[in-house]
């Protein structure tokens, strides 16, 4: 068994997974059972997925969540933050390569901390549950205030509470 410390958006979780065949196959399990995890408890699930093995501080990996969305049979979530991220930086998180995107976060992300997420509603092990998906595309915000305002435009449009604001977390 492998150990790892998963994380994205604002919260991370230990999980031991068996070791696969080779470390990248071992690190996309985690991922995909992470995400598995999330959706079940109403977490949301950022671009990025990253993970710490636990073992080796010095060994640490970035996932794109796209993939392991799919894996996890989430393909309508998965869909929504491709376009979400096609439309925002002109990258395909189904194409590109991880550090072309990551280069491209970076830059959008050096003073902008706030952003909004909607709220998808997912079936999972038989429950209906409201997902946060990050919507770079709506905006990066530098005060919560700001976000909070265009949070409830959006949702006085929306008819309902379907947009929430989330603080992004930065370790890369």
């Amino acid at each position: 068994m492998r150990k790892y410390v998963v994380s994205t958006a604002n919260w991370k979780r230990k999980i031991d997974v068996q070791e696969r065949e080779s470390i990248e196959e071992t690190v996309f399990e985690a991922v995909t059972q992470v995400i598995e995890w999330a959706f079940n408890n109403g977490k949301a699930v950022g671009i990025l997925i990253y993970v710490n093995d636990s073992q080796d501080p010095n060994k640490n990996y970035v996932s794109l969540a796209y993939k392991a969305l799919i894996n996890a049979g989430f393909h309508a979530v998965a869909e929504e933050q491709r376009s979400l991220a096609l439309e925002e930086f002109g990258l395909d998180v189904a194409e590109e390569p991880l550090n072309k995107f990551i280069t491209k976060l970076q830059r959008a992300s050096l003073k902008k901390s706030f952003c909004i997420a909607h709220l998808l509603e997912v079936q999972s092990d038989g429950r209906l549950s409201k997902v946060p998906v990050v919507c770079i595309d709506l905006g990066l915000f530098e005060e919560r205030d700001c976000a909070k305002e265009k949070c409830k435009e959006l949702n006085k449009t929306s008819k309902g509470k379907t947009f929430v604001v989330r603080q992004i977390v930065y370790n890369v």
